[in-house]
């Protein structure tokens, strides 16, 4: 394989490769250690109550059950770029810099955004120690060690958003996302206790051979069925031509890729976001009445005592697709794609330039992406409807889908990123077999 072939030869590769896996240690460490002045078990009673925190859970690497110093990990820095993000629907100019060729525009909006992720993070954390340490998350109630442990929070969510970017500027693939994906790596073994208690544990010993088997089986299944959609696109055929110096024409075929899921991780962590928050909210406040908001939380879906609230995996379904079509809509932009073909004398077959081909890839785009996202919501649910006709309550089940859809849309990202940094190792290896001139 090129890329282990690249970490022999190529020192600094190896070097870029060993820090980020370096960092990302170090991460996990920090998520080891546990908070000074709290009630390390205080948080797991209130994730048994309310499944529907578990994916904040899983995205914190399990920091926020065992209240570590990473209790908020990378979480304020997700949402504050989901507000960045809408705030890019509504303001022109901010929208603009998101997508900006220019590198001192897209690193202003990212020192905004981990700005507003440390505010987020001492707002949530503050709110957290001060409410839930009323109720026994703090050994001493007092107004000091509602700070310190505030501030402990903060410093490590911001400590985390620090370290994604530093590994995103310097070294192997996007910090943020691996970070997240270490964390929900790191969740797979005590969610495969929980799973085995919840559904195997007290069965026959033939039950818990069958039901490990189906289980295998169906997480198999969903990782097969992500892997497809991450490597899915529609390739829509381009045909350039070209006059040389004695008026002969000259042609060339080429593609242009309509990815299935262009978006990658982006719509199920945004939509997960945002259904998780106000559940959260509600936690804090203590206002469990609130009819709405039972809508939003999952723990109330697909169940046979409360089927109503399964209405709100429609808008789970809704912002999955709000976000793939958002995200691809900037970073695919049919106008802009179909006036490129034409200054380089580009044209689809069958189809004349200009107008006529904007219309061509927007009905494309369309269908494909409607296709892309309907995908996603069935993965991201399906364990959902599992865990109701089951009638279990368990979130590391619940939260299968999206935690798989996540770690390997970063792993593809990841490997993606690294194939191209050792692309030199195909021409090195090419030149000593054959010969550096040979065909």
């Amino acid at each position: 394989m090129l890329i282990f072939k690249a970490l022999k030869r190529d020192i600094e590769f190896r070097k870029k490769c060993m820090i980020t896996l370096g960092i990302l240690i170090l991460i996990r460490i920090f998520c080891s250690i546990p908070t000074l002045g709290v009630n390390a078990e205080y948080f797991k009673t209130i994730l048994q109550e309310n499944t529907s925190l578990g994916f904040l859970n899983t995205l914190t690497g399990n920091g926020l059950s065992s209240l570590s110093v990473m209790a908020l990990s990378i979480t304020p820095y997700i949402t504050a770029s989901i507000m960045i993000q809408l705030l890019g629907i509504c303001f022109p100019k901010i929208h603009e810099m998101q997508y900006s060729s220019m590198k001192d525009d897209r690193d202003k909006i990212e020192k905004a955004t981990i700005i507003l992720g440390f505010f987020l993070a001492f707002t949530e954390a503050i709110a957290m120690s001060a409410v839930f340490g009323k109720q026994g998350l703090l050994i001493k109630y007092t107004w000091y060690w509602v700070l310190i442990v505030a501030l402990i929070w903060t410093a490590g969510a911001s400590i985390a958003s620090v370290l994604g970017k530093y590994i995103t500027d310097n070294y192997i693939g996007n910090g943020i996302s691996l970070i997240l994906a270490m964390n929900i790596f790191s969740s797979y073994l005590s969610d495969s206790k929980s799973i085995y208690i919840t559904l195997i544990e007290g069965k026959s010993d033939t039950g818990k051979i069958l039901f490990g088997l189906g289980i295998f089986l169906f997480f198999l299944l969903l990782f097969a069925l992500t892997v497809l959609l991450q490597e899915s696109e529609k390739d829509i055929s381009v045909i350039y031509s070209q006059k040389t110096g004695n008026g002969k024409n000259l042609t060339h075929d080429d593609v242009i890729p309509l990815k299935l899921c262009p978006g990658s991780v982006v719509p199920v962590i945004f939509t997960s976001t945002i259904m998780t928050m106000p559940v959260l909210f509600v936690t804090l406040t203590n206002k469990h009445e609130n009819e709405f908001l039972k809508y939003l939380d999952t723990s109330y879906w697909f169940t046979s005592t409360t089927p109503k609230y399964t209405a709100g995996a429609l808008i789970y379904v809704g912002l999955v697709f709000f976000f793939t079509f958002y995200y691809t809509d900037i970073t695919m932009n049919p106008v802009e794609i179909a006036d490129n073909l034409r200054k380089s004398a580009g044209i689809i077959p069958g189809i004349r330039p200009g107008k006529e081909t904007t219309e061509f890839l927007k009905k494309e785009r369309k269908y494909i992406l409607a296709i892309g996202a309907f995908c996603l919501a069935f993965i991201a649910l399906l364990p959902f409807v599992i865990n109701g006709i089951l009638g279990t309550s368990s979130s590391s089940l619940s939260f299968l889908g999206t935690s798989i859809i996540i770690t390997v849309g970063v792993v593809h990202e990841t490997m993606t990123i690294l194939n191209s940094m050792t692309m030199n190792e195909k021409y090195i290896e090419k030149s000593e077999k054959e010969g550096l001139f040979r065909a």
